[in-house]
Formats: C-alpha cells, sequence, structure tokens
C-alpha cells in the first residue's frame, strides 16, 4: 500500500474546512494544522525518491484532491530549496488554503465542462480575493495564507495573471512556490475540460513558463524534483 492510500483522513478533513466555510463559518486552523502535518510526514517519509499525489478520478474530488497534492508539492519543493521545517509547514498551510476562496464560487461553475463565457471567468477570477478575505478574517496570524491566496495566480514579476496589481511589485516567495506547485498538479489533474496531462507533458509547460509567469530558479526547483523522484499517484 502507497503512501497516499492512507491519507483517507487527511482527504476527510480537508472536505470538513471546505463545509465549514462553504456554511459560513470561519476555518478551523486546529484541523489545518494537523492536515498539514500529516502531508509533510507523507511527503517526507519518501526523502526525496517518490512524489506521492492523490489520483483525482472525479472532477467532483478536485477541490480536496488538489489542496491536498499542493500542499505536498509545495513542501517537499522547499525542502528541495532547503527552507528550514517552520517555514516549510508555513508554506504547506498556506498551499492547503491556497484555494479556499472557491468555497464562495458556485459549484457548478467550477466543475463547468468547456470554455467558460468572459463572464463566468471573471467569476472563477475572485477567488483569489475571496480566499485573502476570508484568512484575514482569521486574524494576523494567516497573513502568509491570506497572502498566498491572494498572488497565486498572478506573475512572479507582478506584470501579469490575476488579480492585477496597480502597482506592479513582484509576489512573495511562499506564492512563487504554490504557483508552480498549483500549474503543475492543475495541469496533471482530472478537470472538467481536460483529460490528465502526461508528465512530460506537465513539465515541459512549467519550462516554457519560467521566467514569464513562474520565478525561474523555482521553476528549475521543481523540476530537478520531479527529475529526482518517481511520481506515484494513489487515489481514496
Amino acid at each position: 500500500m502507497n503512501s497516499v492510500s492512507n491519507l483517507g483522513a487527511e482527504v476527510q478533513a480537508v472536505d470538513y474546512i471546505h463545509s465549514e466555510v462553504l456554511s459560513g463559518r470561519t476555518i478551523p486552523m486546529a484541523e489545518v494544522d494537523g492536515v498539514v502535518r500529516a502531508l509533510a510526514v507523507t511527503i517526507r517519509r519518501e526523502q526525496g525518491l517518490l512524489l506521492p499525489l492523490l489520483d483525482i478520478r472525479d472532477v467532483n474530488q478536485y477541490a480536496t484532491s488538489h489542496c491536498c497534492n499542493v500542499a505536498m508539492l509545495s513542501m517537499g519543493l522547499s525542502d528541495q530549496l532547503g527552507l528550514s521545517d517552520a517555514d516549510t509547514r508555513a508554506i504547506g498551510t498556506a498551499a492547503l488554503l491556497h484555494d479556499i476562496g472557491n468555497t464562495q464560487i458556485a459549484s457548478e461553475l467550477l466543475t463547468k465542462p468547456g470554455a467558460l463565457m468572459p463572464e463566468e471567468r471573471l467569476v472563477i477570477q475572485t477567488h483569489p480575493a475571496e480566499g485573502a478575505r476570508l484568512l484575514t478574517a482569521r486574524g494576523l496570524g494567516n497573513a502568509l495564507a491570506a497572502t498566498v491566496a491572494y498572488e497565486h495566480h498572478i506573475w512572479f514579476s507582478g506584470t501579469g495573471g490575476y488579480p492585477q496589481l496597480r502597482y506592479p511589485r513582484e509576489v512573495h516567495f511562499a506564492s512563487r512556490i504554490v504557483q508552480v506547485c498549483d500549474i503543475y498538479d492543475a495541469l496533471t489533474s482530472l478537470r472538467p475540460y481536460h483529460d490528465p496531462w502526461p508528465q512530460d507533458r506537465a513539465l515541459d509547460m512549467i519550462r516554457s513558463l519560467a521566467g514569464v509567469e513562474l520565478d525561474p530558479l523555482i521553476a528549475e526547483a521543481f523540476l530537478t524534483m520531479a527529475a529526482g523522484a518517481t511520481e506515484v499517484r494513489g487515489w481514496m
């Protein structure tokens, strides 16, 4: 049994976190912390030899599994970059919550097959600001998670992506880490509008975005991490 197969409780916990926010209650940070610790153990257990990720076989599972995958990838990448344990866990927390703003968007729109209408795309593009709002409401202790939620679709230089910055600036280092991992998992997962991409095609896309949308040094570190480990996907 691979490491991913043991994450049933963590997946259920993320479902619970999302349902609490969807119901108008505050983000249960104790559960968030527990999930991040469990995911950190999973990614570190393999000592860089495996990338254990959840396999998304149903578009309705995407929100939960994607958040777990991005958190594990972000913590693995943080280790690759030589960050401290405390910083790695903080980035893992931010990664787990990076899409929390999607709880404020109708599920029918999030799972719509095919291309979005321009007005639908604008609604989808509100999720970073919504996520930052939800996390800011929790207080200053969630400043990094709120920053990453807001910035994870903004180009590393601040000159593109969304939300559009009035005064372009480089985004936070943590946001740059999560952005690479977010793009990779989105490409290699089942989505309403595309089948999972093969790993080599997704890595080629990461290469093409380096220095444009993605921080080139972080993108290169991600490519090194991926080259040195075998990706293993399990499903719940």
